[in-house]
């Protein structure tokens, strides 16, 4: 009777193929995926009993019983396949290699095989190389995994489960190329950490991410990405990217934390943010701590639920000092406490004087039209600076416009408003005018502020007065 069966991944793709990422990435709109690249057979095999060969867990052929033991055997570039079981052992990578577990190419957010689990106290999975693939493992440790050395460029971490007592997952070297994928990173400190270095051409997809973490998702602000994928993940603890972020694709994520982040010349689209009625969502970062601001970005089709409470954190989306070229469009802000708010500047902000003396002042650039704004707790947009905030075109959830605590507060231009729910094609035409009634309403200049039912105006008195007459 066989020990082990190799999953579907193993026996199918690895002993004639490594399980590998399409470098070429989703188009837009659609969910990133796995691919199995041909690529050379395993060259090695371990087994926490001594005896397998590369395909063959179940071979009594003598083999490594360590992992450790096989990354020193290897040659760089080689494929090192390990069997399901038990490695209490601290693994250190210093060439390129691909590290191929059981669960290669089986995603950790789902139903998986037997697992190799590797494990220690301290850094269960030192990386000090380029090119280096860790795929399919189950990992803990005080660091799960651990990127140091001089670059990180080419390194593949792919369907992992990760637990971190400190960082389940850690890079300190920029580098380009990186794939972070199908993995489930746990920490109650954190989940992913990328330290203050240039980093480039960076995918972050289909992870969950989770612990009780203060901030579980940490980008130094001293850092860089140029070109970064964060698409289809689960996010359950706070997220603060302060690295500067460009080109970037913040997309169909399910968000389930606050989220901070610093964005150039990107996008945030179709994710769903949950606030639970306790936290904050979605925060771009101004100059606070001495950050680059956040310019040319567009959010749009985003759902926003329950964001916010009352105090510092009572927004679903907050627009921080000296953001610039912001598009918010299509997004469904449902019953926030604050839809829409700016940030005003705070003791410990840095650079530039602490308040008082009087706030800082709104670019001109800031759109905020054609979204659902719907009950609102507090406001449906609150802009607590200086500066007009245009949010002209947008749906209040009904034909009359903003009302109650589904307002806008401070300097913010919101008329005319969408008269429909339709945020593609509504007319934005509120308030709407009266309805003329009578032939005395169309008179002495009163055709002027009068309409027809569905909203439209009088050309001159004679219009109106047929309106009256025939309804046409």
């Amino acid at each position: 009777m066989l020990k082990r069966l190799w999953p579907l991944c193993g026996l199918l793709a690895i002993l004639a193929a490594a399980c590998a990422v399409d470098s070429s990435g989703p188009t837009a709109g659609e969910s990133p995926q796995l691919f199995l690249t041909p690529a050379a057979v395993a060259d090695l095999a371990v087994d926490d009993d001594g005896m397998a060969v590369p395909g063959n867990c179940d071979d009594a052929t003598p083999t490594h019983s360590t992992i450790s033991a096989a990354v020193g055997a290897a040659s760089p570039g080689q494929t090192i396949q390990v069997c399901p079981g038990a490695y209490p052992e601290a693994v250190s990578i210093t060439q390129s290699l691909a590290l191929v577990g059981p669960n290669a190419g089986v995603s950790g957010l789902g139903a998986r095989a037997a697992e190799a689990t590797i494990t220690t106290g301290a850094t269960t999975v030192l990386i000090g190389a380029e090119d280096v693939t860790v795929d399919g493992f189950a990992i803990v440790g005080d660091f799960g995994v651990y990127v140091t050395g001089a670059s990180s460029s080419g390194i593949q971490v792919l369907n992992n489960l990760i637990t971190g007592t400190s960082r389940a997952l850690s890079f300190d070297p920029g580098g380009d190329g990186i794939n972070i994928l199908g993995n489930s990173l746990f920490s109650n400190v954190r989940s992913l950490h990328l330290a203050g270095s240039p980093f480039a051409n960076v995918k972050i997809n289909e992870n969950r991410f989770s612990g009780a973490a203060g901030t579980g998702v940490f980008f130094s602000g001293n850092g860089s990405i140029a070109g970064y994928e964060f698409k289809s993940n689960e996010l359950n603890h706070l997220a603060n990217m302060a690295a500067r972020i460009s080109n970037g694709v913040v997309s169909m994520n399910t968000i389930n934390a606050r989220t901070i982040i610093d964005l150039h010349n990107s996008s945030i689209t179709q994710n769903t943010f949950n606030g639970a009625s306790l936290r904050p969502c979605l925060q771009l970062f101004g100059m606070q701590f001495g950050e680059d601001p956040s310019t040319n970005v567009m959010i749009s089709h985003n759902q926003f639920n329950d964001c916010g409470a009352a105090g510092s954190g009572s927004y679903a989306l907050q627009l921080s000092e000296g953001v610039d070229q912001i598009t918010i469009t299509k997004n469904t802000f449902m019953n926030s406490y604050d839809g829409i708010s700016t940030r005003l500047r705070f003791v410990g902000d840095a650079p530039g004087p602490e308040p008082p003396p009087a706030d800082w002042t709104l670019n001109p650039n800031i759109h905020i039209n054609r979204n659902a704004i719907l009950a609102s707790r507090n406001h449906g947009i609150n802009n607590t600076v200086l500066g007009t905030l245009d949010a002209e075109c947008n749906w209040w959830g009904s034909a009359a416009g903003p009302a109650g605590t589904n307002d806008a507060s401070g300097d913010v231009d919101y008329t005319p408003w969408l008269t429909g729910a339709d945020l593609d094609n509504a007319p934005c035409n509120g308030p709407l005018p009266p309805v003329a009634v009578n032939k005395d309403q169309c008179k002495n200049g009163g055709w002027m502020v009068h309409g027809r039912a569905d909203g439209s105006r009088f050309k001159n008195q004679g219009d109106c007065i047929q309106y009256v007459n025939t309804g046409k």
